[in-house]
C-alpha cells in the first residue's frame, strides 16, 4: 500500500521509527495507512539511502519493540519499528572472557573460622 497515495476516508495509524548509530540517531513518528509493511515504511522515509550514505550495509535486521521481524510484517497502531546494527562481538565470548578475569560468584574453598 503506497503511503503517499492515502485515501482521505481511511483512518491512519501512528507508528514510530527508530535507528541508533554510534554517531547518528533517528526517531520519527509517522501516520501510515493500515496494511503498510515495515519495508514500505523504510522506503517511504528514504532510510536505505540515508544509511548507505553513512556507510551501513543493507539490509539491517529490524524489529518491533525489541522482537525481530521480517520486512513483510504489517505494522499496527503504536508499533515502534527499530533497525539494529550487527553485533561487533559475540556476547557469549565477551561474558566468558569477563568471567575468567573476574571470578565473582564462583565457588571458593571453605575457610574455617576459629
Amino acid at each position: 500500500m503506497a503511503l503517499a497515495d492515502v485515501n482521505p476516508d481511511i483512518s491512519l495509524i501512528n507508528v514510530a521509527v527508530a535507528v541508533v548509530l554510534p554517531d547518528w540517531q533517528y526517531y520519527q513518528c509517522i501516520k501510515i495507512a493500515p496494511g503498510t509493511t515495515a519495508a514500505e515504511v523504510l522506503e517511504y522515509l528514504n532510510l536505505p539511502e540515508e544509511l548507505a550514505q553513512r556507510g551501513i550495509s543493507q539490509p539491517l535486521p529490524m524489529g518491533i519493540f525489541g522482537r525481530r521481524i521480517t520486512p513483510e510484517v504489517v505494522l499496527k497502531e503504536g508499533n515502534r519499528l527499530e533497525l539494529y546494527l550487527p553485533l561487533q562481538r559475540d556476547p557469549k565470548t565477551v561474558r566468558r572472557a569477563r568471567a575468567e578475569r573476574h571470578a565473582v560468584g564462583r565457588r571458593r574453598p571453605l575457610v574455617k573460622r576459629t
